[in-house]
């Protein structure tokens, strides 16, 4: 099977799956990838009106099923194998980031993602 990356665009514009984000750390927009990010933490309770110094809390942080992801494997290959689709696993990166309030208070994220483009590279390879 072959298919392009403006094949796999218009799929996620399609069904509403969001393929842009604002990278925090590169300061830049990242285009056409797919991220699944969830809480890890959070430090909350400071406040201007209190000496309160916010509370860290870790979270129980399990892994969310990348649903965009199998739904675009789904999609445009939907006989694949278990150890054919195990292989994408090297193309999907991980990383976190945080989100800072005023006063102390911010929260922890944990993401995986992946380009587009590593997608339609793996199901042409197919």
């Amino acid at each position: 099977m072959s298919i392009t990356l403006e094949e796999i665009i218009e799929y996620c514009k399609n069904e509403g799956i969001r393929t842009s984000y604002w990278d925090r750390r590169l300061q830049k927009e990242e285009r056409n990838i797919i991220r699944v990010s969830w809480k890890i933490g959070e430090a909350s309770g400071g406040s201007c009106w209190s000496a309160y110094v916010p509370e860290y809390k870790e979270l129980d942080a399990s892994v969310p099923q990348f649903v965009h992801l199998n739904n675009i494997i789904s999609k445009f290959c939907p006989s694949l194998p278990y150890k054919k689709l195990k292989r994408l696993s090297n193309h999907i990166h991980e990383g976190s980031y945080s989100v800072y309030e005023y006063y102390g208070n911010y929260e922890r994220f944990s993401y995986q993602e992946v380009k587009l483009s590593d997608i339609v590279d793996f199901i042409n390879e197919l």
